[in-house]
C-alpha cells in the first residue's frame, strides 16, 4: 500500500473482544423460518455504550474503511482521499495521491458546480478542454 496510508494497527490497549460480543442479536422478524443459511447477524446502528466494545468496533471498521478506500483507488483508478478523526481527536487518513491536492480538487469542483451544474457536467467540460 502507498506510504501515505495511516497505520493500520489497532492501537487498542491489548483488549480483545469476541465478535459475538459486538453484534446485537438479529431481530426475530428478519429471520426466515426454517432457514438453514448462515450469515452475519444484523446489528442495530446506534452508539455502542460499552467503551471497550466501541473502541474495538471503531478500530475494525476504520481498518475496513481504509482497506476499501485503497481497493477502490487501485481497482477503479479513482482518486481517493479519506479522513477520519477518532472520538479522541486522533487523525487517520488515506490518499492514493495527496490529501491536500484531492481537497483542493474537491473545492474547485464544488465551486464550479455552484455556477455551472453537476460534478459530471464539470468533469465533462474539463475533458473537452
Amino acid at each position: 500500500m502507498p506510504s501515505s496510508q495511516a497505520d493500520l494497527s489497532c492501537g487498542a490497549s491489548g483488549v480483545t473482544v469476541n465478535d459475538h460480543q459486538l453484534a446485537a442479536p438479529a431481530p426475530e422478524d428478519s429471520a426466515v423460518a426454517g432457514s438453514e443459511k448462515m450469515g452475519r447477524g444484523r446489528i442495530e446502528i446506534k452508539r455502542i455504550e460499552n467503551t471497550t466494545n466501541r473502541q474495538v468496533t471503531f478500530c475494525k471498521r476504520r481498518n475496513g474503511l481504509l482497506k476499501k478506500a485503497y481497493e477502490l483507488s487501485v481497482l477503479c483508478d479513482a482518486e481517493v482521499a479519506l479522513i477520519v478523526f477518532s472520538s479522541r481527536g486522533r487523525l487517520y487518513e488515506y490518499s492514493n495521491n495527496s490529501v491536500k491536492a484531492t481537497i483542493e480538487r474537491y473545492k474547485k469542483a464544488n465551486s464550479d458546480t455552484s455556477n455551472s451544474g453537476t460534478v459530471a457536467e464539470v468533469n465533462a467540460q474539463r475533458l473537452l478542454q
